[in-house]
């Protein structure tokens, strides 16, 4: 079967601001998802993960490798078929409290990629939108983002992802700036998504309790590479790579009930 997502031979290089040379962030990334599956891409600090999935979402040029899109090359596509493909995909990123417009209420929010993209029936969506994400839209349209909790923020962040109806969403690190209870209800609420809607998700995280929770397979990145790849279950219970040995180790070290 035909991933929703085939990334291939992913290098990405950025201008060293020091140098002007040019340094490789990733370097031949392989990596695949399918239709209402939840990847893991784990990896420590500065290992790319976040770089995998600006590229994906056309935030970030490829100087080689391909996206594939339900088989087609998005990197090849012009600006305005990339435009419309981008309805079909959506990123969430890591900090609730920068990822919203302060000046805007949340229904204007959660509209916002409609308005992008000029889809009609706005008010429906939004209003779904929000109930997915358990927000209820008469509490919440009128609301501004300083009158939210971070959660509440990160989950009005998710339902401005799924008001165009994606099929995939690119969640990186979306727990990050949350405290540990939340972070197992924004988990809850991805896997909800998944099983209610078929949404494919790619799972950026440091945090391998929180992917142990919620991912089918995981892709371990280190300096810009995939150094393991496997179910969950098999690359948290029998990892082959040291690389992948010395997160769980740490994992345990900081986490010790759950790890």
């Amino acid at each position: 079967m035909t991933p929703l997502l085939a990334v291939q031979g992913l290098t990405v290089t950025f201008r060293s601001r020091g140098s002007g040379r040019r340094v490789r962030a990733l370097d031949g990334v392989d990596l695949a998802v399918r239709a209402g599956e939840t990847v893991g891409l784990v990896g420590g600090s500065g290992a790319g993960k976040s770089t995998v999935a600006r590229a994906v979402v056309g935030l970030v040029r490829p100087d080689r490798g391909r996206i594939l899109l339900d088989g087609t090359d998005i990197v090849a596509l012009s600006r305005a078929a990339l435009r419309a493909r981008r309805r079909e995909m959506h990123l969430v990123f890591q900090d609730p409290y920068a990822a919203l417009p302060p000046t805007l209420p949340v229904g204007r929010i959660v509209a916002e990629p409609l308005v992008i993209h000029r889809l009609g029936d706005r008010d429906a969506l939004v209003h779904d939108a929000l109930a997915a994400v358990h927000l209820p839209p008469d509490r919440y349209l009128s609301r501004f983002p300083h009158q939210l909790s971070g959660g509440e923020r990160q989950r009005v962040a998710f339902a401005r992802a799924l008001v165009t109806e994606p099929r995939l969403i690119l969640a990186d690190e979306p727990t990050q700036m949350l405290d540990a209870s939340l972070r197992g209800e924004i988990a809850d609420l991805l896997e909800e998504l998944r099983a209610r809607r078929g949404v494919a998700v790619l799972h950026i995280t440091h945090d391998l309790a929180l992917a142990q929770r919620s991912c089918d397979r995981l892709v371990v990145l280190r300096g810009g590479r995939v150094v393991e790849e496997g179910t969950c279950d098999a690359v948290l219970t029998r990892p082959a790579h040291p690389y992948t040995r010395a997160l769980l180790q740490a994992a345990r070290r900081l986490h010790p009930r759950t790890a």
